[in-house]
């Protein structure tokens, strides 16, 4: 089935603070297909929390490329949204929406690697 997703959501406990994540991804034939494949999206938040940060990556050619959708004033949530979405695309070698929507960008590590845990674990997919 062209177009497949699915949405999944997990908490995330950090040292600070509980952080939700919500998930869409494409299902597991869509990402190792040669078709168009539909993007991840992922929103990174505390309950209730607005959007601070919101950035798009595509693979190109052998590289990642990306745009800053909703700009933050803080530099490390800016980063760290860069960061999720550019190694997500890379990754997985499909487009990438990450919304950051935490109040701080503290234990930035330890959540993108949950991050992208989930989406392996969520799409079967081979990537290492």
């Amino acid at each position: 089935m062209a177009g497949a997703t699915k949405t999944v959501y997990e908490t995330i406990e950090t040292p600070l603070e509980c952080v939700d994540v919500v998930a869409t991804l494409p299902a597991p034939a869509e990402v190792s297909s040669g078709t168009k494949k539909p993007p991840i999206s992922l929103v990174v938040g505390a309950s209730k929390s607005p959007l601070l940060c919101y950035h798009y990556a595509v693979p190109y050619k052998q590289d990642v490329v990306g745009s800053v959708l909703v700009d933050s004033a803080d530099d490390a949530v800016r980063d760290v949204t860069r960061q999720l979405a550019t190694l997500v695309a890379k990754k997985f070698g499909v487009p990438c929406y990450v919304g950051w929507g935490c109040a701080s960008a503290s234990d930035q590590l330890l959540v993108i690697s949950k991050c992208i845990q989930l989406i392996k674990l969520h799409t079967d997919s081979p990537s290492s």
